[in-house]
């Protein structure tokens, strides 16, 4: 749907209750955008860009939307940008990561790092082994194997390794 073409407005809705923009907002033009049409929050998502969602989460707190953090599938190292974002911008109620209910065991090599962080327990998960400072992607500790970058190109692990694949 293009947005910018759309007469649509939820300022009837918005009355009664918080109106989020959601699956659109990964820019802060497109929130500005929304806020125009009557939206009183947005949804942000890491997996569109991060920056995207930093400077969305900028550009709505400065303007008084509320914020949420939701993805449905953030697995593997993906889930601790997403957590991270959540924890600092001042959501209206925490964040929503199912991640580990649709595939638990695709982020089982970073739940030995994080285990709080792909494990729900009471409707919540623990970041705390993230630490205070830097992204929290532990990957000295990670024995995920990553693909790394030689000659401009992205090589992918080979599958026969183990550990981390290192970029030298």
């Amino acid at each position: 749907m293009n947005w910018r073409n759309t007469q649509w407005m939820c300022t009837a809705c918005r009355r009664e209750s918080r109106c989020f923009w959601m699956r659109s907002a990964h820019s802060w033009q497109l929130i500005r955008l929304g806020r125009k049409l009557g939206w009183s929050g947005v949804a942000l998502k890491t997996c569109k860009t991060q920056t995207g969602a930093l400077l969305s989460a900028c550009w709505a707190k400065a303007h008084g939307m509320s914020l949420m953090v939701q993805d449905l599938t953030n697995p593997m190292l993906a889930q601790i940008p997403h957590v991270l974002l959540a924890a600092h911008v001042g959501t209206i109620m925490g964040i929503e990561t199912n991640a580990m209910q649709f595939y638990p065991e695709a982020s089982r090599t970073e739940s030995k790092v994080h285990p709080g962080l792909y494990r729900r327990s009471r409707g919540s998960v623990d970041f705390s082994t993230l630490g205070r400072f830097g992204f929290g992607y532990k990957v000295d500790e990670n024995q995920r194997d990553l693909p790394v970058c030689r000659g401009g190109q992205l090589i992918a692990p080979d599958p026969q390794s183990s550990g981390l694949a290192r970029g030298h």
